[in-house]
């Protein structure tokens, strides 16, 4: 990220002078302060211990249910009303992590979670 940040610095030094940063309110600021803590930092951390924990494959099935908690958390949050194929979906989703989770790995590839456990 500290390299991203360096490579895109340099386009937007002229419109970090013109924002009106008195302007930006504080639920801005206090979202960009979660994003980048909860959102960024923990959520990493608690993604690499998942990984070392349960095995990369265990870990990767849980990637499916991001766009679930983003339709959740925008009809909780925002208000967004949610339609029979969004109640589809998210059921779909589900029930296919649900059954890819419970699914044997063949020897040799279960990650580090299989040789912890026996």
């Amino acid at each position: 990220m500290v390299v991203a940040a360096g490579c895109f610095a340099p386009l937007v030094l002229g419109d970090i002078g013109a924002q009106a940063w008195g302007s930006i309110s504080w639920e801005a600021w206090a979202g960009l302060l979660y994003g980048a803590t909860v959102g960024m930092v923990m959520a990493m951390a608690l993604w690499g211990k998942a990984i070392h924990r349960l095995g990369p494959h265990q870990t990767m099935l849980y990637v499916y249910l991001e766009p679930v908690s983003a339709v959740i958390i925008a009809a909780a949050v925002l208000g967004e009303v949610l339609g029979p194929s969004q109640a589809v979906g998210v059921g779909l989703t589900c029930v296919g992590v649900g059954l890819a989770a419970t699914q044997e790995q063949p020897e040799g590839r279960q990650g580090a979670a299989a040789h912890t456990r026996h």
